[in-house]
């Protein structure tokens, strides 16, 4: 019989140090985790939501999307890699990121379906089997 609490518990330092996912199989983000384990993404959301009178983020309004972004990015998003700009590699900033999140929303959308699966965090997995 499987333990339930450890079959669905992230490991701790994977969930706060982050993983790598792989949008496409191409441009890498490593992402923490936003399971109660981060406790900053838990205190700026709750917090987001505490002053916007959010009750869920499945209701949060359209014009308040992009604070919701800056949080993810600020409290998620660790590094990036083969990401480029007019074909140079492009700086790793929270600016950076936000223009790709805002022009191109599959991407935050992906990043934070990654982000909140507890299976990608439960044990470090090869760089390969994550662009799977």
């Amino acid at each position: 019989m499987a333990d339930i609490f450890k079959d669905l518990t992230p490991d701790e330092s994977l969930a706060n140090d982050g993983v790598w996912f792989y949008f496409k199989n191409k441009y890498g983000f490593k992402l923490k985790s936003i399971s109660k384990e981060n406790k900053v993404w838990n205190k700026s959301v709750n917090a987001f939501m505490k002053t916007n009178r959010i009750e869920s983020l499945d209701k949060m309004p359209e014009w308040l999307r992009k604070d919701f972004i800056k949080i993810f990015i600020s409290c998620v998003v660790v590094d990036w890699k083969g990401v480029e700009f007019d074909g140079k590699p492009a700086k790793f900033t929270g600016d950076n990121v936000l223009m790709v999140f805002e022009k191109l929303p599959q991407v935050f959308h992906a990043c934070m379906e990654f982000a909140s699966e507890i299976d990608n965090y439960k044990e470090l997995q090869d760089e390969e089997d994550l662009k799977n």
